[in-house]
């Protein structure tokens, strides 16, 4: 079930991080954080690849298809996926069209193993990666997607913060 509703990520001056952290890097420096990176961690049962091939069939953008980079990255449009409200944004990461949860209340970006090994090739996978997620101008530190949602590619607050965007419901 999809809702008809637009989901933006959107460019933003807002620096809504900033005065928390008191840095604009896009840092894993864990003692600035209430829950450092080891110890995060969140359930997401509700999405896995058969998920992912079903949302990109309903919006004719699929998981890991090819893209290209575009002059003005954003806004990028997404949707609110089944009744758990999964904020789904298609992103492109290379040259590849990647589905992101965009709200998953981690501070941290997640790729699945397949998605790494994908975009790096296979036995590439360790733990952390720079990778460009749809402006080819910026990296943004992307770890591997954990146990409890190793099928979801997670969009983080420090990777919003550094693409300067925020999520806009129309």
């Amino acid at each position: 079930m999809f809702l008809r509703c637009s989901v933006y990520l959107m460019r933003t001056t807002a620096r809504f991080l900033h005065c928390v952290r008191g840095i604009t890097s896009i840092s894993t420096d864990d003692s600035l954080l209430a829950v450092p990176y080891r110890d995060f961690d969140v359930l997401i049962s509700d999405i896995d690849e058969n998920e992912l091939i079903e949302i990109g069939a309903a919006y004719n953008i699929e998981n890991m298809s090819v893209g290209a980079f575009s002059s003005t990255p954003f806004p990028a449009m997404g949707r609110i996926h089944e009744r758990n409200f999964r904020l789904m944004i298609p992103l492109k990461q290379k040259i590849l069209n990647v589905w992101f949860l965009a709200n998953s209340s981690s501070p941290y970006t997640y790729l699945t193993v397949k998605m790494i090994e994908e975009l790096v090739g296979p036995g590439f996978s360790h733990d952390l990666h720079n990778i460009v997620i749809h402006d080819s101008e910026r990296y943004i530190e992307c770890h591997i997607s954990r146990a409890h949602f190793a099928n979801v590619n997670s969009l983080g607050m420090y990777a919003m913060e550094g693409l300067e965007v925020s999520i806009d419901f129309d």
